[in-house]
């Protein structure tokens, strides 16, 4: 018998909502990547290239798989027939190839549930694009990383990143006194913690008390959602937005949730609906940095009253998001009692029928920063990076993922076709807040 194997289990924050019963819409995000592909691009190679890449990272090879009961939580193990052929593809954008059939295709993609048979994750190059371009929209599931997580791994990916070592030898799979031993140990170890977990717990709930937003004012952006998504992508110059943020004591991040709140306020007006401010939650990544040796889902939720007067009340802004960062710090330990309890919330169908009712958010903001210089994947130049990202989303309409690449700031809107009809209003309103922390005029960002 072999020494005893590691035991790699999924974190409560990765299972907690994944256990609330059956869903329209899969947890999954990735990129689309633009490349600038020219005559000298050959598909073959490009697809060599990533398959030699993704070896080198661990959770790419991995599949997570449940153990029977009193073993603990699911654990990752290696997937002993792992072949990158079977997650890298190749489809051909359908006519006329421009940005609109690539977020369309892109939203099939990210929409389809990855198989549990396998890895997950997925990447698929797409050809027949507009000016000789082509795509590649990795997906990857919510279990396997956060957004900070997803920056590691397209570092990984790209040119210029350490080569794969030789792949070790796929561990064996703990036997069930191992797992038994394990979820023992880790029960014990939470118990000890649950003390100094209640007093953190307390502490915390205490401080969002004084921050908390009031409950989502009722307007048509609360209906409960449908199976399918699409995208609508706006950009705007990152070094003038931030110039504008920093003048006025704020963020990036503090400008765009402004540009958000102006935008649905434009939004609600056409549809002849007022309300005053917007409660964003926007997941808060509680680690610097990740590497792609340590992924997982490691974030919590801050709630953020918006004004819906725009950049207008930026400095206002500012404000409530430092509060309401320093009051959504809640410990690990006291987190996974709370995901207990949300599956068994779970398991009755109770928080089902809360959150398809819900009005503690109006919609959801995930910011990412990206990489700050021009990438290069396959010696073909990066143009472009369009975050994109699918959930279930109960009875929220609309969501934004912002990400950050190489002095561009893109804002991916993602919504319910059935309930957002008017999206292009959105998208039009969105763009011209951008345009206006910019420093243009209404007019210019219209044309």
């Amino acid at each position: 018998m072999d020494g005893e194997v590691r035991i790699d289990r999924a974190s409560p924050g990765d299972l907690a909502m994944e256990s609330l019963g059956t869903r329209r819409m899969p947890e999954q995000f990735g990129a689309i990547l633009i490349l600038d592909a020219g005559e000298g691009f050959d598909i073959s190679i490009a697809e060599a290239r990533l398959a030699e890449r993704v070896r080198a990272i661990p959770r790419f090879r991995q599949m997570l798989v449940s153990v029977p009961r009193l073993q603990g939580r699911p654990i990752w193990v290696d997937d002993t027939a792992f072949d990158p052929a079977r997650h890298i593809r190749h489809r051909t954008c359908p006519g006329p190839g421009d940005e609109r059939a690539l977020l369309d295709l892109a939203a099939e993609l990210v929409c389809r549930p990855l198989t549990a048979d396998r890895p997950l994750w997925s990447a698929t190059f797409v050809t027949g694009l507009a000016g000789g371009k082509v795509g590649l929209v990795v997906v990857v599931d919510h279990v396997v990383s956060d957004g900070i997580g997803g920056v590691a791994v397209l570092g990984s990916l790209v040119d210029g990143a350490a080569a794969a070592t030789d792949q070790p030898s796929p561990r064996r799979r703990p036997t069930a006194a191992e797992l038994r031993k394990d979820a023992c140990r880790t029960w014990l170890q939470m118990v000890r913690q649950t003390p100094t977990a209640i007093r953190g717990l307390a502490a915390s709930l205490r401080s969002a008390k004084r921050v908390r937003p009031a409950r989502a004012a009722d307007c048509s952006l609360l209906t409960v959602t449908g199976s399918k998504r699409t995208f609508s992508v706006v950009r705007g110059d990152l070094e003038a937005i931030r110039a504008h943020a920093h003048r006025r004591g704020a963020t990036v991040n503090d400008a765009v949730l402004a540009a958000i709140g102006g935008a649905l306020r434009t939004l609600l007006a056409h549809r002849g609906e007022q309300i005053d401010e917007f409660v964003v939650s926007e997941p808060v990544s509680i680690r610097a940095a990740a590497t792609t040796g340590a992924l997982g889902n490691r974030v919590n939720d801050m709630l953020v009253a918006v004004p819906a007067a725009g950049a207008a009340r930026l400095g206002d802004i500012a404000s409530r998001t430092r509060a309401a960062k320093a009051a959504s710090a809640v410990g690990v330990g006291s987190f996974v009692w709370l995901s207990a309890v949300i599956r068994i919330a779970a398991w009755t169908g109770l928080m089902r029928w809360y959150l398809n009712r819900q009005h503690m958010i109006h919609t959801v903001v995930s910011n990412v920063r990206g990489p700050q210089n021009a990438l290069t994947f396959a010696d073909h130049g990066i143009t472009d990076i369009v975050p994109i990202s699918v959930a279930e989303a109960w009875n929220v309409t609309v969501t934004f993922v912002v990400f950050s690449y190489a002095g561009r700031l893109t804002i991916t809107v993602t919504a319910d076709p059935e309930h957002l009809r008017d999206l292009d209003i959105l998208e039009a309103a969105l763009r011209t807040e951008l345009a206006l922390l910019e420093g243009a005029t209404t007019d210019e960002a219209r044309r």
